[in-house]
Parts: structure tokens; sequence; C-alpha cells
């Protein structure tokens, strides 16, 4: 599994572009490996659905903790 994000990059990749939308650009603090999300953006053929159904997830995640 892997983590790539470049913030100094000019090419935005759907990868990136993702990854910027969630807050997830730091490799200490990843949520997702790069695979996961190219498979989101494989699977809904589009990176602003890809993004949003990631941050589902993340709030799936939070929604399940207890106080």
């Amino acid at each position: 599994m892997t983590f790539t994000f470049a913030s100094t990059s000019t090419t935005v990749t759907d990868l990136y572009f993702v990854r910027l939308r969630l807050g997830d650009t730091s490799s200490g603090t990843a949520r997702f490996q790069d695979e996961e999300i190219n498979n989101l953006i494989t699977t809904y053929g589009n990176r602003y659905i890809a993004a949003a159904v990631a941050a589902e997830t993340i709030a799936g995640q939070y929604a399940s903790r207890s106080d």
C-alpha cells in the first residue's frame, strides 16, 4: 500500500484532488492508501463523487465513536 501527495506539484491528478479535498495530505496521518482512492475514482468514474464517498467513510468512522 502506498501514499503519495506532493503539495508542490503543478499537476493536479485525480488522486491528489481527492486527497486535498479530504485533507488527507500527510503520510503520518493518512486515512486512505493510494489504491483505495484510485479504486473509488475507478468505481464511481468521477473524482468529485470519489471524494464525497471517501468523506462519508470518514464521517461514518467518527459517528461510530463513543464519547
